[in-house]
């Protein structure tokens, strides 16, 4: 059986038709459907260039097909190219097939059809559109219609789904909540294998030098935060600490973020690297560091948070969505409070003995997103949604809103007495829509 699984990443294809991308979200991603399914189909948008860069990676092969869909950049985009992305949408899968939706302008695309014909999907819950049209977040006139808009349709693909995979362990749940007779379940998008563990937790007492702080995020949005962890480097300078900030990653946002380390007079303490050549290269980076700070605005699951407790390095980050599933409130600042964040990498650069703590303990929690344990959820996820579609082939399939014929709202229309308005008050606003 073949499984449909949309990307709200945008791809590039060659002139060759081969498909690329720098981001993680590589063939080696999607390959881990192949454990209970036979083809991977990727629905996302896709660009055209003549030939790739030397650090792109393929999407498509053994195994992974990509359906591309038109290609463009925000909602203006998409509202002139919606036409032309329908009629993609409609040709992206068969009856015979599974679909899994993670979200993004595909997902919004195909779910007509998927109504139209009843059926069956899973949903991965990979993060939250509250906290990602957040103020500070995205820069548009638009952005607070967006976030109510994206909340609740997410509140209705969590209710209409067959199977739902949260990326967080209770925090996304609460939020979203599935239909009560779906199959649920939680993993992150993190894959650990043993490599990338350290076998033993750091040492800090012996630390010399300049304090050496690290973040690793894209600069395409102002999601992660960095804006506010350069300010907060500033404070600690003013406050006399003697540290270094390694930047990894790139984006749109990067020249405005040098333009804020050299305007509050950091710059020679702040390294842009770009984007790194692949895990081990960052490791290099987490390695050569004393404490990774994620100040992130917006968050499902962050897994760079998890990737460097597997490092067993000291973390300091914001509340943002589920983090405070990984790391203790001691080692949190509410998001975009600068002097907060300031004050707290210099309490944990000051106690070599907290830091000590704070590296078993990561390393400890970590392990507990090894890609042995994530995999074993995953799968149960993934047969699941394989045996509704199965069922739906043969006819024996009813879908849990299936005692009207037809949903009673489009995918675009806000709740009304359907089923997800059942779990929606708009009192609730804070508590179950905002605060990934």
């Amino acid at each position: 059986m073949r499984v449909v699984v949309t990307s709200d990443r945008r791809y590039i294809a060659d002139a060759g038709g081969r498909v690329w991308t720098a981001s993680i979200f590589d063939r080696a991603f999607f390959q881990r459907y192949l454990s209970v399914f036979d083809e991977v189909r990727v629905v996302a948008r896709a660009g055209r260039v003549d030939a790739p860069e030397d650090d792109w990676k393929r999407v498509d092969g053994d195994g992974v097909t990509v359906h591309a869909m038109p290609h463009f950049v925000g909602p203006v985009g998409f509202a002139r190219r919606s036409p032309q992305a329908l009629i993609a949408a409609a040709k992206a899968f068969s009856p015979g097939d599974a679909v899994i939706l993670r979200g993004g302008s595909s997902s919004l695309c195909l779910e007509p059809f998927l109504a139209l014909r009843r059926h069956p999907y899973g949903l991965e819950v990979v993060g939250d559109p509250f906290d990602v049209f957040a103020p500070g977040s995205v820069q548009h006139r638009l952005a607070g219609l967006a976030r109510l808009w994206s909340c609740r349709d997410l509140r209705r693909r969590a209710t209409d789904a067959c199977a739902v995979a949260y990326v967080t362990e209770r925090h996304l749940q609460r939020r979203y909540p599935p239909n009560p007779r779906a199959f649920t379940t939680h993993y992150s998008s993190a894959d650990l294998s043993e490599e990338a563990f350290v076998s033993v937790p750091r040492r800090f007492q012996a630390r010399t030098g300049a304090f050496r702080l690290v973040a690793v995020g894209s600069m395409e949005q102002r999601y992660k935060g960095y804006d506010v962890l350069i300010e907060a480097a500033r404070e600690c300078v003013a406050a006399r600490s003697d540290l270094k900030l390694t930047l990894v990653g790139d984006g749109k946002h990067r020249p405005e973020l040098e333009s804020l380390a050299a305007g509050l007079s950091v710059n020679g303490r702040v390294k842009f690297t770009g984007e790194l050549p692949g895990d081990e290269a960052v490791r290099r980076v987490l390695a050569d560091s004393d404490l990774f700070v994620h100040p992130s605005r917006a968050e499902g699951l962050p897994r760079v948070v998890i990737e460097a407790m597997a490092q067993a390095l000291p973390c300091v980050a914001s509340t943002a969505g589920g983090t405070p599933e990984l790391l203790p409130a001691e080692d949190m600042v509410a998001p975009g409070d600068v002097t907060a964040l300031a004050e707290k990498i210099r309490a944990v650069q000051s106690d070599t003995a907290r830091m000590d703590r704070m590296s078993e303990r990561n390393l400890t929690r970590a392990r507990q997103y090894h890609r042995l344990v994530l995999q074993a959820r995953r799968d149960a996820f993934f047969r699941h949604v394989r045996r509704c579609t199965e069922e739906y082939a043969s006819g024996a399939y009813k879908r849990n809103h299936a005692a009207k014929a037809l949903p009673t709202r489009s995918p675009a229309s806000p709740p009304g007495r359907g089923t997800a308005a059942a779990h929606w008050k708009p009192e609730n606003m804070n508590s179950s829509c905002g605060g990934v």
